[in-house]
C-alpha cells in the first residue's frame, strides 16, 4: 500500500521545556492520522514523534512518502544516520552530542516496519494544505498541554 503522511511538531517555549504537540496527517486515509503531545518537550522531539507515530499508524510493509518541514528530522535520518550508526556499532552508544537518542532508536524501528520510506522536506507555513493541517493539529495539541 502507498501512503503519504505529512508530519509536524510544535513546542511552546522551545528549548525551555515547554508544552508541545505533534500531528501526522495521512492524505489517503485521515483515520490513520495521529496526534499527541507532552507537558515538557522541545520542537525537535515533537517533530520526531510525529514521524514515529505516523509511521506506526500505517499498515506494516507500506511504501511511504513522509513529508516534513523539519530539516533536523529529514536530514538526520537520510544524511547523518549511517555515520551515527557506525559510531554506535563501534562504541555501543550513540555519539554523546546527539540529541534525542531514544527517539532516533524508535524512528529506526518505525521506518524498518515499511517496504520503503521516502523523505521530502517542504517549507513550513507555506501553501501546502496538508502541511498546514498537520501544523494546525500539532498546535492544538501543544495548546491542550499548556493548560
Amino acid at each position: 500500500m502507498n501512503f503519504t503522511i505529512y508530519t509536524d511538531g510544535s513546542s511552546f517555549r522551545n528549548g525551555f521545556g515547554g508544552p508541545g504537540g505533534f500531528a501526522a496527517v495521512c492524505v489517503e486515509d485521515d483515520s490513520l492520522s495521529v496526534r499527541g503531545g507532552a507537558a515538557s518537550t522541545t520542537n525537535n522531539r515533537m517533530e520526531m514523534m510525529a514521524a514515529i507515530e505516523g509511521l506506526d499508524a500505517l499498515p506494516e510493509g507500506s511504501s511511504v512518502l513522509l513529508v516534513t518541514d523539519s530539516e533536523y528530522l529529514a536530514l538526520g535520518y537520510t544524511q547523518y544516520m549511517k555515520k551515527w550508526l557506525l559510531f554506535k556499532g563501534q562504541n555501543g552508544k550513540w555519539p554523546s552530542k546527539l540529541k534525542n537518542p531514544d527517539l532516533w532508536d524508535r524512528l529506526i524501528l518505525s521506518v524498518g516496519r515499511h517496504a520503503s520510506v521516502e523523505w521530502q522536506v517542504v517549507k513550513g507555513h507555506s501553501t501546502s494544505k496538508w502541511n498546514n493541517l498537520a501544523d494546525e493539529r500539532a498546535g492544538e495539541e501543544a495548546a491542550a498541554w499548556d493548560a
